[in-house]
């Protein structure tokens, strides 16, 4: 209770009247009690905060820095008071909090922004400063409660990461105008393989040719034989040309994808290998085949080369067998290949021969171009066909690969997307091209 007295005098300033009156303020005590306990819990909050915290009255000036501000700053309590904010902003920041904190004062919305501030080694880090208003229950402010969080290390990791995006992205630009250079240079090379290389060949064999039937009859064994043999050099270096056309073609190629059958595709190229298939009496088993997005083209071109791959590379003795098998691929499965896209479908084709083989240590290098496991005299080839393979691939935005355990045949998995997201992502190799009696003379470890 509050008591207050008051006296009440007659005209001769004679006491006549004393009042009393009582006042019940229990709800005003209950009320600054529990205010006070507010405030209390909020300090002690404060103080055990691993961030700077401040609070305000109602027009802005700052009444209570906790312990980690003062331990931040280096400065007492009273330099704080006294001195504020400004005591430990950057100079040329000052200026801009004072506007943002005043509009704030003014229109009571919550403070907001990022901020260098001095620590006590002189040094200046980065922090994200909030201030929200306490208001009474009429609505009006009472006070402000501010905090500062300390967002140095994230924010100078962002610019890091920012510049290596903008390094990268500038890397990409000019990897992008190489390609492009690249691309230009191929398609030159292109003509030249098309039009002047073949135009020598073509009269080499037209010469020897004429030498053989002019001059046959009169020219020794050993002549006959060097011309049978430039005619084969010939053949070889024109065969060479071709594919290496095609690879180049391939790297530049501007058909659309549409929908293709692979069990057609597959048809089609195993009626090319008719006759081989009859003379070898290979046994070819499949099941159904995947309708996928492709060029059509480019398919026929993948399963030509590892199916003439396996009914190339065969034992002596023994009748080749394929096995063509394709499903489509599972989530879980999916997820042992990290390097697809995780949200897309694909099929997997597997391809299975009992042929030659190859040596586990060949498994990446036979898809490099030029890159041979035997000799000419051993098997034909020009060590592009499976090269070519994985481009296709590639620019299908799949995936190829290849096991062997040395001489029990090999397995080609190659795994493609069913539908087309982009038309073209290809990713150009270095093509490295010898001298033509390089090429011819080149005995390099399977010619493919």
């Amino acid at each position: 209770m509050l008591l207050n007295a008051r006296k009440f005098f007659s005209e001769g300033n004679h006491e006549c009247l004393i009042l009393l009156a009582i006042e019940d303020i229990t709800e005003r005590k209950t009320v600054e009690t529990q205010l006070k306990a507010n405030a209390d819990y909020l300090k002690a909050v404060f103080e055990s905060s691993p961030q700077i915290a401040t609070i305000a009255s109602a027009d802005g000036s700052v009444n209570y820095f906790n312990q980690f501000f003062l331990d931040y700053s280096g400065l007492s309590i009273t330099e704080a008071i006294d001195r504020g904010w400004q005591s430990v902003l950057r100079p040329e920041i000052y200026p801009q909090f004072m506007e943002i904190w005043a509009h704030s004062i003014k229109s009571g919305d919550n403070f907001d922004m990022k901020l260098m501030l001095k620590r006590s080694d002189g040094t200046y880090r980065w922090h994200i400063a909030r201030a929200l208003a306490i208001r009474n229950s009429n609505g009006e402010i009472t006070s402000w409660v501010g905090t500062a969080t300390d967002i140095h290390d994230q924010k100078t990791f962002s610019e890091e990461l920012e510049k290596k995006v903008i390094e990268r992205t500038q890397s990409l630009i000019e990897s992008n105008s190489a390609i492009a250079h690249s691309n230009k240079n191929l398609e030159q090379f292109a003509f030249i393989a098309s039009h002047d290389l073949q135009e020598p060949l073509r009269k080499i064999r037209i010469f020897s040719n004429m030498l053989t039937t002019s001059f046959g009859k009169h020219l020794p064994n050993e002549a006959v034989k060097l011309i049978d043999r430039i005619n084969t050099s010939a053949e070889r270096m024109s065969g060479l040309i071709k594919a290496v056309l095609n690879f180049s073609k391939l790297e530049s190629a501007k058909e659309q994808f549409s929908e293709v059958s692979l069990d057609d595709i597959l048809t089609q190229v195993l009626e090319d290998f008719d006759v081989l298939i009859t003379e070898k009496h290979a046994t070819i088993s499949k099941n159904t085949l995947c309708t996928i997005q492709a060029v059509p083209l480019q398919m026929t071109q993948l399963f030509h080369n590892i199916i003439g791959n396996s009914l190339k590379f065969t034992h002596p003795n023994l009748s080749p067998a394929i096995t063509i098998a394709c499903q489509i691929m599972t989530p879980q499965e999916l997820m042992n290949y990290p390097e697809l896209n995780q949200k897309r479908s694909y099929c997997k084709i597997t391809i299975e021969d009992n042929g030659i083989g190859f040596e586990k240590k060949y498994e990446h290098l036979i898809f490099q171009i030029f890159k041979r496991l035997h000799s000419n005299e051993q098997f034909s080839g020009t060590g592009i066909g499976l090269a070519l393979c994985k481009k296709i691939v590639l620019n299908h935005q799949g995936g190829i690969s290849a096991k062997s355990n040395g001489s029990s045949g090999s397995i080609f998995h190659i795994i493609l997307p069913l539908v087309q997201h982009v038309i073209y992502n290809i990713e150009i190799e270095p093509l490295v091209i010898a001298s033509a009696p390089e090429l011819l003379a080149k005995e390099d470890p399977k010619g493919v």
